[in-house]
């Protein structure tokens, strides 16, 4: 992980600027103690679960069952699945740039509805906004998943079991100090991340959230993968040496029974 996720500016305090349509605009990237805004939001536009639940309504036992799950997960948090949703929405784009850029809502959405900003500029401002360090090997891989077939898939969680939520995350790091939790409101989120995985940027391959795919996927690179590790093995063989694999023995060889079999899937490894 380089130092420059723990120090974004350089240690120079320089100004941070962002290109959108052309024009270049004061920027700081979000921080810790941004993060609550979106929570805000999340929970006026997804409005409260009991809301309009009316026991004389004939549709009351549909909604009420309905109202179930977004109850039991309210109120929305950031890191939930549905408030992510709603950051990948205009509005929700219109937000961090109002947050990250100092301006009004109606600034904030004027910005993002005019079309003389570029793909590559909104690429650039997602990566500053949320200090993200654009991965190659992420890169690599995914050209590689198109290359041998793999469906298309949004990244789900690095790794399995219970995700800590970002409140427990802080309260633990402030460990009650109110000294420390100002600190760490401060700050940015590539900061964060740093500070919190102590430096290990070791980078995993993205899989799909979804099982299903997710087996696709790994069968899918296993193949690729096997077949890369025997063609490095070959490539290294010196000229002329024995293949590294035997040879089939001819037909009537003592042999001949279980090369049989493999050829019918039933011992071993498929021919070939």
């Amino acid at each position: 992980m380089p130092l420059s996720d723990l120090y974004p500016d350089g240690g120079a305090g320089s100004p941070r600027v962002v290109t959108l349509g052309g024009r270049e605009c004061p920027a700081r990237p979000l921080r810790v103690d941004d993060l609550p805004a979106f929570e805000r939001w999340a929970a006026a536009t997804l409005g409260d679960p009991c809301e309009g639940l009316d026991e004389s309504d004939p549709g009351y036992a549909d909604r009420l069952r309905a109202a179930y799950d977004p109850a039991r997960a309210w109120p929305p948090e950031f890191g939930d699945e549905a408030v992510w949703d709603l950051i990948h929405t205009p509005e929700g784009l219109a937000l961090t740039v109002a947050v990250c850029l100092g301006l009004s809502r109606a600034e904030s959405l004027a910005i993002v509805d005019d079309e003389a900003a570029t793909p590559a500029e909104w690429a650039a401002f997602h990566a500053f906004a949320w200090s993200l360090t654009p991965s190659p090997y992420e890169e690599v891989v995914r050209r590689i998943d198109r290359l041998i077939g793999c469906p298309e898939f949004s990244r789900g969680p690095v790794a399995p079991g219970e995700p800590i939520s970002w409140t427990r995350a802080v309260a633990e790091q402030a460990d009650g100090d109110p000294g420390r939790l100002a600190a760490i409101g401060r700050l940015t989120l590539g900061q964060w991340r740093a500070l919190r995985t102590g430096g290990d940027d070791r980078q995993s391959e993205p899989l799909p959230g979804d099982s299903a795919t997710r087996q696709a996927v790994m069968d899918l690179r296993g193949e690729f993968w096997a077949e890369e590790r025997r063609r490095k093995r070959e490539a290294r063989r010196p000229k002329g040496s024995a293949p590294l694999h035997p040879v089939p023995e001819a037909p009537g060889s003592p042999g001949q029974h279980a090369h049989d079999q493999d050829d019918q899937g039933q011992v071993g490894q498929p021919p070939g």
